[in-house]
């Protein structure tokens, strides 16, 4: 095997990876009270929706990449805290769509504004053309880690 990085930054890089991939714990609470895996179905039925216009619970699920019984309890929360809500499809009467409340996409935008918020000044803090820079980055490693896992 050969090794063009050293030791000590590959090191900087999975510290760097550790902190990213804790971040969104640090986020639980700042958005509606709200825990880290309701945020994440709450973005997921709003990219969903905007894609396919209805959304499944399976479908929600499997573009999570985990099973529908991992996202059942956090529906019935959602639910139950009024963001989310079910509309039973007409041709099937087993699969209920799910939809945001109005309560659940004024989250959604809260959500994403806060977001986009945090990005513009990263940003504004080491400029546009690293931002685009690092973008471009990221997506090759993403693309590349996919192509090996």
């Amino acid at each position: 095997m050969v090794r063009n990085v050293s030791e000590e930054i590959f090191a900087d890089f999975l510290n760097a990876l550790d902190r990213v991939k804790n971040f969104p714990k640090r986020v639980h609470g700042k958005i509606g009270g709200l825990r880290y895996s309701e945020l994440t179905l709450i973005f997921a039925i709003g990219e969903l929706r905007e894609k396919n216009g209805n959304v499944i619970a399976t479908d929600l699920a499997s573009s999570l990449l985990v099973s529908r019984a991992a996202v059942t309890p956090t529906i019935r929360v959602l639910t139950k805290k009024g963001l989310i809500d079910r509309k039973v499809e007409s041709s099937d009467g087993r699969k209920a769509g799910l939809f945001l409340t109005e309560k659940g996409e004024s989250v959604l935008k809260a959500a994403r504004d806060y977001h986009y918020r945090l990005f513009s000044e990263f940003a504004d803090s080491i400029g546009v053309e690293r931002v685009v820079e690092f973008t471009v980055l990221l997506n090759l490693f993403s693309s590349f880690m996919v192509e090996k896992i």
